[in-house]
C-alpha cells in the first residue's frame, strides 16, 4: 500500500513538474492575453496641461476648417467645389467627435450648431440638384454656352439662340458676364431675326447702366449695325462708346487714388507698401503704388485726346458718305468729353444729330433713355 502511495505521489510530482514546465513555456502568452484583456479596464491616463492645450488647438483648427468649408460650399458656383467642401466639413466634424471620444476630459460647445449648418447645406443641395449637376446629368450655364457655340459653328443659328436662352436660366447663370448676354442678339442677327436682336440690344443698353457695361454694349451695337450696313446709326454708338471709355477709366483712376489715401491713413498698410514702386501721387500728396493706376491713367489721357475721338468716328462717317463732317463732329464731341465727367446718351444724340441724320424708323428704333 505504501508502495502504491509512493508511486502515486511520484506520478503527481512528475505531472506537476510537467505542468510547471508547460506553464513556464507558455506563461508569456497567457499573461499577455490577460494583460490584453485588462486594457479595457485600465484607468484612463491623466494628460498634462500641455497635452490638453495641444489637443485643444488642434480641435480649434478643425472647427476653423469646418466653418471655412461651409462658407466656400455656400458661396461657390461650381457644383463639384460645393460638394467637395461639404465633404471636408463632414470629415472634420467626425474627426472632432473621435477626439472627444478618446479624450473625455475635453468638451466643446456649439458642435450642434456646426452639425445643423452642415445638415442645412445637405438639404439645400438635395433640393437644388447639385449632385446631378456635379455628375454632369444637369448642365450648367457655361456648359450650355459651349453647346450654343458648337451649334453656331454648325450654322444651326435658331437652335443656338434657344441654347443661349436655356443657358441664361440655368444653374450658374448669375455668374455670366455682359459679354455672354451680348451673344444672343448677334446670334439672332445670324438667324435672320435682326429685329429681335436690335430690341434685345436696346433692352441691354437700358437695363445695364454700369459704365463698364455701357462701353461694352455700345461697342457690340456698332458691330451689329455695321453688319446691317446702318453706318449712320453706328456713328452715334461710336460716339457713345468714346464717352463711356473715358468715364470708365476716370472711375478706375479715382478708385486708385481713393485706395492710396486709405492706405496712407492706415499704419499697417502704409508700412507694407513703403518699399513699393510709386506710380503717382494723390491730390493729398500720398503715393499711389497700384500698378493699375499707371495703366488706367495713361489710357484715360489717350482717350481724352482729339485723335482718339476722331479715330472712333472716322470709319463709320466714311461709310455713311459723311466724311466732311468728321472734323466738326470730332471737335464738338471732344469738347463735350473734356468739359464733363459724366455723360448722357441723350446729350450725345443731340451732338451727333447736328451732323448725321440716321434712320430711327422701322426695325431700327432707338430707345432714347
Amino acid at each position: 500500500m505504501r508502495l502504491k502511495m509512493g508511486i502515486l505521489l511520484d506520478l503527481l510530482l512528475v505531472f506537476f513538474c510537467v505542468y510547471l514546465i508547460y506553464a513556464i513555456i507558455t506563461g508569456k502568452k497567457l499573461f499577455h492575453g490577460l494583460r490584453a484583456g485588462a486594457q479595457i479596464i485600465e484607468p484612463k491616463p491623466i494628460y498634462s496641461e500641455s497635452d490638453i492645450q495641444r489637443i485643444g488647438l488642434h480641435l480649434k483648427r478643425l472647427i476653423d476648417i469646418i466653418n471655412e468649408s461651409i462658407d466656400i460650399a455656400r458661396k461657390s458656383t461650381n457644383a463639384e467645389t460645393k460638394l467637395s467642401r461639404l465633404g471636408v466639413a463632414n470629415d472634420k466634424l467626425r474627426e472632432i467627435h473621435d477626439y472627444l471620444g478618446r479624450y473625455p476630459s475635453i468638451s466643446l460647445s456649439h458642435l450642434e450648431k456646426l452639425q445643423s449648418r452642415i445638415n442645412e447645406l445637405h438639404e439645400e443641395f438635395n433640393l437644388s440638384g447639385i449632385n446631378s449637376i456635379a455628375s454632369g446629368q444637369v448642365l450648367t450655364a457655361r456648359a450650355l454656352l459651349k453647346q450654343a457655340t458648337q451649334l453656331k459653328k454648325e450654322k444651326q443659328f435658331d437652335a443656338a439662340c434657344e441654347k443661349l436662352k436655356e443657358a441664361y436660366s440655368a444653374y450658374g447663370a448669375n455668374e455670366l458676364m455682359t459679354k455672354d448676354f451680348l451673344r444672343l442678339p448677334m446670334y439672332l442677327q445670324l438667324a435672320g431675326r435682326s429685329e429681335e436682336g436690335w430690341d434685345l440690344l436696346n433692352d441691354l443698353l437700358k437695363d445695364n447702366t454700369s459704365i463698364f457695361d455701357q462701353a461694352e454694349i455700345a461697342h457690340q451695337i456698332q458691330i451689329f449695325l455695321r453688319k446691317e450696313k446702318k453706318y449712320k446709326l453706328a456713328v452715334l454708338f461710336s460716339a457713345w462708346e468714346a464717352c463711356e471709355v473715358v468715364e470708365r477709366d476716370l472711375f478706375n483712376v479715382r478708385d486708385c487714388i481713393e485706395m492710396a489715401d486709405i492706405q496712407a491713413s492706415d499704419d499697417f498698410l502704409r508700412e507694407i507698401s513703403k518699399n513699393q514702386e510709386v506710380y503717382g501721387y494723390t491730390p493729398n500728396g500720398n503715393p499711389i503704388t497700384q500698378y493699375s493706376y499707371d495703366f488706367f491713367n495713361n489710357r484715360l489721357l489717350e482717350s481724352k485726346t482729339i485723335e482718339f475721338v476722331r479715330s472712333k468716328l472716322e470709319s463709320d462717317l466714311e461709310k455713311s458718305d459723311c466724311s466732311e463732317k468728321l472734323e466738326q463732329l470730332s471737335n464738338d464731341l471732344h469738347e463735350y468729353i473734356t468739359s464733363n465727367n459724366k455723360y448722357r446718351l441723350s446729350e450725345v444724340i443731340a451732338i451727333v444729330r447736328k451732323y448725321v441724320n440716321y434712320d430711327e424708323n422701322g426695325v431700327f428704333r432707338l430707345q432714347q433713355s
